[in-house]
């Protein structure tokens, strides 16, 4: 509507949004897609941020579900049997964007059926940029002869184009060696593993497991980098994810010297000595494996609801509702039962997350691909509905821990608050590492299992209380 009435930004535009065979759309690229099943003859992703942005590595922590190999799956699926996915990137010092995206072109090939994902892919770099362009049929000698004028005409250099020659590539902008022609070509012909490990980034292409495609940071190349750049390798450095490392480094610290600081005082009475080591077990996991848990549902819901601000909203606020609810019946719960029940409550908690998580895992990307059509609204409900249970459930360890703790000592109680404390802010950066180097199934498994050691220190807690 502002372009329509707007005759400046029109001009600017060539009226384009005014043409009868033009349909703006206002959607998120992949959820769009994912919400109708059309095809089309082009399917295009231009540069989405700023150069100066991608450059600074500040979006190494973002989740990216339109760089995904199931992504490239999804535009070659709606692809007419010749249409193409064209995707332009800018091109870092040293070399990694466009590295990466031509390796998930190539994995997404594989992972369609096409057989020779050569036949069907070109490269071509300007000064800072890089486009990979991929065809659902194997290009033409049209087409590449198409492609290799239109690279010759603006001196833009070839990296990959099928039956290129070796002298084709590197020769308008020069670099000191033909690092995208080489890499591309060992991907496609030569020993695609190596090439990996071998580079200098992290270049293996992002999963919707692990949608981190601007993550390109290997530590053991680190020390390199610094020997062959010095202090030259600070803007060409991933700062989201150094500042992730920073950050969880210093949060661990810090709660250690805050959790331990009250044991000189609490370590004067008998009981609290035999209970700390378990109040510290017991609040340690649930901050962290609660934080795992509701980072794990909004990465989930991101691709579902296609805008991360409704995947946090609708997430946090589900939570809160319905852990605040689960904690209100445990509570109730623990007052009829009394001690003895709470660490059978506890356990069985933890049973019910865990089946859960496995439910979830098994089920929850068919029922969003069943879903992918559906209304923001209904959107929204089905997402509170499927976690609803869960948070529930995830309400009840901690109010019965609290209980328990409070028998055992009440001096415990604002230690054992605090520990949690400590231990969620571990966990909300903690959970972000771990996913970028495990994924989201390893995020949530590491979440049961920490649920599942839970209802074991509570076990010891209440043993140590009656002693």
């Amino acid at each position: 509507e502002l372009l329509e009435e707007n005759e400046e930004l029109n001009a600017f535009y060539g009226d384009l949004y005014k043409r009868p065979d033009i349909t703006p759309i206002v959607a998120d690229g992949r959820g769009f897609l994912q919400s109708n099943e059309k095809q089309y003859d082009l399917i295009q992703i231009a540069l989405l941020d700023s150069f100066s942005a991608a450059s600074a590595g500040v979006h190494a922590l973002n989740e990216s579900y339109l760089y995904t190999v199931e992504a490239l799956e999804l535009f070659l699926d709606r692809l007419t049997d010749d249409g193409v996915v064209a995707i332009t990137r800018w091109l870092k010092t040293p070399p990694r964007d466009a590295l990466k995206l031509f390796a998930t072109v190539v994995e997404a090939c594989e992972a369609f059926g096409i057989e020779e994902p050569a036949a069907h892919i070109v490269f071509i770099r300007s000064w800072n940029t890089g486009t990979v362009a991929v065809s659902r049929a194997p290009l033409t000698p049209t087409q590449i002869d198409a492609a290799r004028a239109f690279a010759d005409s603006r001196g833009f250099d070839l990296c990959f184009l099928p039956g290129m020659e070796a002298d084709e590539a590197n020769r308008f902008m020069t670099l000191e060696a033909p690092y995208y022609y080489d890499f591309a070509h060992a991907v496609v012909y030569g020993d695609r593993e190596t090439a990996y490990d071998d580079a200098h980034f992290y270049l293996r292409p992002a999963t919707d497991d692990r949608p981190y495609f601007f993550r390109f940071l290997k530590w053991s190349k680190l020390p390199g980098l610094w020997r062959g750049m010095g202090l030259q390798w600070a803007p060409f450095m991933e700062w989201g994810y150094i500042t992730l490392t920073a950050t969880l480094v210093q949060g661990i610290v810090v709660s250690f010297v805050l959790i331990l600081l009250p044991l000189l005082a609490l370590s004067r009475r008998p009981k609290a000595r035999r209970a700390r080591l378990w109040v510290i077990l017991y609040f340690a996991g649930l901050g962290l494996a609660y934080m795992f848990l509701e980072i794990a549902l909004i990465q989930r819901l991101m691709l579902f609801l296609a805008y991360p601000v409704y995947a946090v909203t609708v997430t946090l606020t589900g939570f809160l509702v319905f852990s605040g609810m689960g904690s209100f019946a445990a509570d109730a719960l623990y007052r009829r039962r009394g001690a003895p029940g709470a660490a059978q409550t506890v356990a069985v908690a933890a049973s019910v997350i865990l089946v859960m998580i496995v439910l979830y895992v098994a089920l929850l990307p068919a029922l969003f691909r069943m879903g992918a059509g559906w209304s923001d609204p209904a959107k929204i409900v089905a997402a509170l509905v499927v976690m609803a249970p869960l948070a529930f459930v995830m309400g009840a360890p901690f109010p019965t821990g609290l209980q328990l703790t409070t028998d055992a000592d009440k001096r415990l109680l604002p230690w054992a608050w605090g520990i949690n404390g400590c231990f969620s802010v571990i966990g909300a950066s903690g959970a972000t590492f771990l996913a970028i180097h495990g994924g989201f199934a390893v995020l949530v498994l590491a979440a049961a299992a920490l649920y599942l050691s839970c209802a074991g220190s509570l076990y010891m807690l209440h043993r140590a209380t009656r002693g």
